[in-house]
């Protein structure tokens, strides 16, 4: 997630090699690590959801014509549809009280 022209959230999996105490981080690049077993916070999580949804009830006789769908999809998709499930202001709000 984007905060401003020269800063990002990033948001990664709770694996051990995205919190090495290896990984030199660049300045402008934010880590907020999130709970492990905890899908509710992580924004990718409702991104999927929403992708998965019409294909809940579909039934596709071949590979492609599910991904013929899937790309249909993720065609329809807009930036703001985007933002709004991924984009959470409570973690922006967090990350900007934690460095004031």
């Amino acid at each position: 997630m984007r905060i401003d022209s020269t800063r990002c959230l990033f948001s990664p999996q709770s694996a051990s090699f995205h919190s090495s105490d290896e990984i030199d981080w660049p300045e402008n690049i934010i880590p907020i690590f999130q709970p492990s077993k905890a899908p509710e916070l992580n924004p990718i999580e409702r991104f999927w959801e929403y992708i998965k949804a019409p294909l809940r009830w579909e039934n596709h006789e071949t590979l492609s014509q599910l991904w013929e769908r899937i790309q249909e999809i993720l065609g329809q998709l807009t930036l703001e549809t985007v933002r709004s499930l991924t984009g959470w202001d409570f973690i922006v709000d967090a990350v900007f009280s934690a460095a004031s």
